[in-house]
Parts: structure tokens; C-alpha cells; sequence
């Protein structure tokens, strides 16, 4: 290696040692945030949280209007189930409706943690009772065309599939469930907004300004 060659391989290795410091710097941990205003972040996502389980635990359910009941997650429902009729009711407007059980399974193992193992049959127990409230309508895949099945997956190798049931959908397109009435978009809104306060001000910049440019 010949004395200039070597000077630029030094220079390459001061520049990616440098850059790798930025990044580092660049990059915001929670250590950069105050005490403080860390206890206030956690404070805004607990609040966050608390709406979130009001809406998908229904946890305040009585308030609900009774006609508006059918499809709103109901009290006491557990996570899974809460994951399921989601997963489920978020096809309600594709030409796609329907899931099969292997989807499902899928959808709540790839959650990780202590969903990664929830076995079939734990699964299949939890939309069996959604079925027989009224909310899940299972149907024989014989029932459906070859176009549709398509929709769901390349290879056909299930019985049945499941979609929300017409008394749900009606729900759904009719009813608030809970969500004006216990937990309204606009609390959750605010508990972002102050969120984003709490962020050190170039952090903060750079975000608004990602919102502005995604519009």
C-alpha cells in the first residue's frame, strides 16, 4: 500500500467513524428526555392506553345503546377475542369479506411475545363464541365461487371461512359503538398532541414536518 493510497483509506475510516457518531447522535433515546418530561410522556401514554382498552374492552359497555350493541366489543372480552372480531370486521368493506382459521391463527402468533404459541384450539374456542353471540357467521367454503376463494388464498385447503355476520355489519355501519361515547377520538388526539409536545424541539419539528409532507 502505497503512502497515498494508505492516507485515503484513513480519511474513509475518520468519515464512517464520524457518520456512525452522528447517527448516534441523531438518533433520540430516552435518555435525552428529562425526568420530567418522561413522566409526562408515560403519563400521555397511559391515558392513551386506558382509551384504548375502553374501546376494544368495552369496559364502560352499559353506557352503549342497546341498538347499537351487537358488534361493539363487549365487557370483559379478553385480548384475543378483541385481536379476532378486529381482524375479522376490518374486511367488512373489501370484496374479500372472508378468513379462514389459519389466517386468524396467523394474525394473533405474529403479535409475538405471549400470543407467539396461543394454541388452535384456544383460538377456535374464542371464535366459536363469537359465532354463537351472533356476531361471526361461519360458512362452508363449498358455498363461496372459485373467483372468491381466490380472493382469500392461492391454495384452497380449508372447510370453512368466517366474516362478520349481516347483523353486525349493520352494526358497524349504522351504530357509534363505543367510540364517541366512551372513548372520543378527540381525547385520543389530544393525549398525542401532548405527546409530541414533550419532545425535544428538533424532534419535534422533524415530525410535524413528516405530517405536513405526507399530506
Amino acid at each position: 500500500m502505497d503512502k497515498e493510497t494508505s492516507i485515503d483509506v484513513k480519511t474513509d475510516i475518520v468519515k464512517s467513524s464520524f457518520s456512525d457518531s452522528l447517527k448516534k447522535i441523531n438518533k433520540l433515546n430516552w435518555q435525552d428526555i428529562s425526568i420530567e418530561d418522561r413522566c409526562n410522556m408515560a403519563e400521555e401514554l397511559t391515558g392513551i392506553y386506558v382509551s384504548f382498552k375502553n374501546i376494544a374492552l368495552g369496559k364502560d359497555g352499559k353506557k352503549i345503546t342497546r341498538k347499537y350493541a351487537i358488534g361493539a366489543p363487549s365487557k370483559g372480552m379478553d385480548v384475543i377475542t378483541t385481536m379476532i372480531k378486529i381482524k375479522i370486521f376490518s374486511r367488512t368493506a373489501s370484496d374479500a369479506p372472508w378468513i379462514t382459521m389459519n389466517q386468524i391463527i396467523n394474525h394473533i402468533r405474529s403479535k409475538g411475545g405471549m400470543y407467539s404459541d396461543v394454541s388452535r384450539d384456544t383460538i377456535n374456542r374464542r371464535v366459536n363464541r363469537l359465532i354463537k353471540r351472533g356476531e361471526v357467521s361461519k360458512i362452508n367454503a363449498s358455498e363461496l365461487k372459485d373467483q372468491d376463494i381466490k380472493k382469500i388464498v392461492h391454495h384452497r385447503s380449508f372447510k370453512y371461512v368466517y366474516c362478520a355476520s349481516d347483523m353486525t355489519i349493520k352494526a358497524l355501519i349504522d351504530g357509534e359503538l363505543t367510540a364517541s361515547q366512551i372513548a372520543p377520538l378527540e381525547t385520543f388526539i389530544n393525549h398525542m398532541k401532548n405527546f409530541i409536545k414533550l419532545l425535544p424541539n428538533n424532534e419535534k419539528n422533524k415530525l410535524i414536518s413528516e405530517l405536513i409532507e405526507s399530506n
